[in-house]
């Protein structure tokens, strides 16, 4: 009788553990279903309203371009919990849908205030903790033991950007951490298995990676650094000098109503050449005298360089960053880098006949 007593208990208990797991599973499921309405909801308000403004500004076209898959925003995060909870409170603010821009937040230090930082934010981002690098046993040439944490990151990125397009297939990614920068899953499927142990910047500036492919960017950034940046790994490297006066754009622009086909490759490459060939050749010892004027507004110039030492002289006089990475100048297009000078817009450009390509030796 004890026995049958203790079999039926134990089947109760059995059927309710049963119970509570189908309740956890539908719960889970109703969830999803609910964020995924959501989704829907805000979208298609968000389609509608744009829909309405693309016909005041845009009469050549009825329904216009955008991106309707979500773009996840990453924050990468290590050691300092003020940077990364007012870099999260500047997102969550500026973002118009956790649902289309959902806030990624990887870290890889065990560092207990940065996470109580995170978590703070609930369910208005993901946090991912990978083990820290430290612990990674990860094999540093001795040369470049001094740059332990540039193997760090690197490691970082890359198990960030699996857990981006491996778990939840994102299709592209949005990437912060100071600097701000968008890619492609089929880019990363074609960098990954070949991805670096450490310095991923530069491996990315390589020939073999660029394959002649160029990176574009808007003139006035979205993204600028903060204070904390010179606490970084690179120790606030140019902070003073250039990183810190960049101007971060405040005016609203809906790019969803206007016509972005111009910066396709081939649109955008045929402009720049016929820019280029019309702006007007000079000196920068002309450009840079006291008295110099332009002769008409809105004029365009231009300054040819011949090498890497006339490139530094060139870009030093008139206060633009003269390093290169694996050959490549800073901000360059094709080796063209775009400036304003005293209100006037210059091109620096290289003279085909010394300089046919970016040389990785510079």
């Amino acid at each position: 009788m004890n026995m049958s007593n203790i079999f039926a208990q134990q089947k109760n208990i059995d059927d309710l553990s049963e119970i509570e797991d189908t309740v956890n599973r539908l719960d889970s499921m109703l969830n999803k279903e609910k964020s995924q309405l959501d989704y829907i909801d805000e979208e298609m308000d968000y389609i509608m309203k744009r829909n309405g403004s693309s016909k005041k500004k845009r009469k050549d076209r009825k329904t216009p371009k955008f991106w309707i898959e979500p773009i996840p925003v990453v924050v990468f995060a290590c050691n300092r919990p003020e940077s990364v909870r007012v870099h999260l409170e500047k997102l969550i603010k500026l973002r118009p849908s956790k649902y289309r821009f959902p806030i990624t937040v990887s870290q890889d230090c065990d560092n207990t205030q940065v996470t109580y930082q995170i978590k703070k934010f609930g369910n208005q981002v993901e946090y991912v903790k990978h083990s820290p690098g430290i612990d990674a046993n990860i094999s540093i040439p001795a040369k470049f033991e001094k740059f332990r944490l540039y193997y760090y990151i690197s490691r970082h990125y890359k198990l960030a950007l699996r857990h981006i397009f491996s778990k939840h297939n994102y299709s592209t990614v949005i990437i912060t951490e100071g600097l701000g920068w968008m890619m492609t899953r089929r880019t990363w499927n074609e960098l990954e298995p070949t991805w670096p142990d450490g310095f991923w910047d530069e491996y990315m500036r390589e020939p073999a990676q660029r394959k002649g492919r160029q990176c574009i960017r808007p003139e006035i950034s979205r993204t600028a650094m903060m204070k904390y940046g010179r606490f970084g790994v690179s120790k606030g490297q140019f902070l003073r000098s250039h990183i810190s006066k960049i101007k971060l754009n405040e005016a609203f622009i809906d790019f969803s109503t206007l016509d972005l086909d111009y910066l396709l490759p081939e649109p955008f490459k045929k402009s720049m050449e016929e820019e280029v060939e019309k702006a007007l050749l000079i000196d920068i010892a002309s450009i840079t005298s006291d008295t110099w004027k332009p002769e008409k507004e809105h004029v365009k110039m231009k300054i040819m360089y011949t090498g890497r030492n006339d490139f530094i002289e060139i870009a030093k006089a008139i206060g633009l960053m003269s390093d290169f990475k694996i050959g490549v100048p800073r901000t360059a297009y094709d080796g063209i880098v775009t400036c304003v000078y005293n209100n006037t817009r210059i091109f620096l450009v290289p003279d085909r006949s010394k300089v046919l390509k970016y040389d990785p030796s510079w």
